[in-house]
């Protein structure tokens, strides 16, 4: 069967070949506009969805938990992911993004898609996936909550459903799990990293992020440390990952010497 997406695009199965969007979404009880699978708030009007709700208060009763303290740690979570994500978009603008093989031969050197929704029918699985990372992060530089909120769902699908990833992609998912308020996983998916590579200043600093959002700032100062000692070895022998982040990656030896002079 057939449905229209909101880009337009008549298609077919789950998601949109066009722009990626799930096909027959719910709707929001507020205002009646469609809401992306997997959606807990409506980009529209921002009113938590129906079922979310219901999943999170039963969540909630069965661990004998206060629903006005489970929505404060909630709205706290968020912020200290946002805040981790804003520090870096600070440094870096829209430059945290990355190009498929495709777009790398074609587009010009910091060019961006900020325009229309990426089109991941002809991608493989990890092109698809560093498309819609680039969306988030873009939305993410621009302020653009709504959009960030609406892809970032998806680009966290994409990436699993792209495993085995390479360091690039963990440090992708990592990122995009901070963001949504998610460190204890941001921290596994960088441990991942670190197993193959213990100096990896990629994976040192997504852990030493996911550590201080979760409130060990010892653990997380330990990590810093690790960062600023291995700086100079790792970035005389740059990885392909430092490549497709030269700034940021330059850049990692003065944010740790600023979180340790905290």
């Amino acid at each position: 069967m057939s449905s229209r997406c909101t880009c337009g695009t008549v298609a077919k199965g789950s998601f949109c070949h066009q722009c990626g969007a799930r096909l027959a979404r719910p709707i929001c009880a507020d205002c009646d506009a469609e809401l992306p699978g997997g959606a807990k708030f409506c980009n529209r009007c921002g009113a938590r969805v129906a079922a979310a709700e219901r999943s999170a208060e039963s969540s909630r009763a069965g661990a004998g938990e206060d629903g006005s303290v489970a929505r404060s740690r909630a709205s706290l979570f968020w912020w200290i992911g946002s805040v981790a994500m804003a520090v870096v978009i600070a440094v870096l603008g829209t430059k945290m993004a990355v190009r498929t093989p495709a777009e790398r031969t074609s587009a010009p050197e910091g060019a961006t898609d900020a325009g229309a929704p990426p089109d991941i029918s002809a991608m493989t699985p990890i092109e698809a996936a560093d498309r819609l990372f680039n969306r988030v992060m873009t939305a993410e530089a621009n302020g653009d909550s709504s959009q960030v909120r609406q892809f970032l769902p998806m680009a966290l699908g994409a990436y699993e459903r792209a495993r085995p990833l390479d360091a690039d992609g963990l440090f992708h998912l990592a990122l995009l799990q901070q963001t949504a308020a998610r460190p204890a996983d941001a921290l596994i998916t960088a441990r991942s990293i670190l197993a193959e590579a213990p100096d990896h200043l990629l994976g040192l600093y997504v852990a030493a992020e996911a550590e201080s959002a979760l409130d060990r700032t010892e653990q997380a100062r330990e990590l810093y440390r690790r960062l600023a000692g291995a700086y100079e070895a790792e970035m005389a022998n740059p990885r392909r990952e430092y490549l497709h982040h030269k700034d940021f990656a330059t850049a990692l030896d003065r944010i740790a010497q600023e979180r340790l002079a905290r």
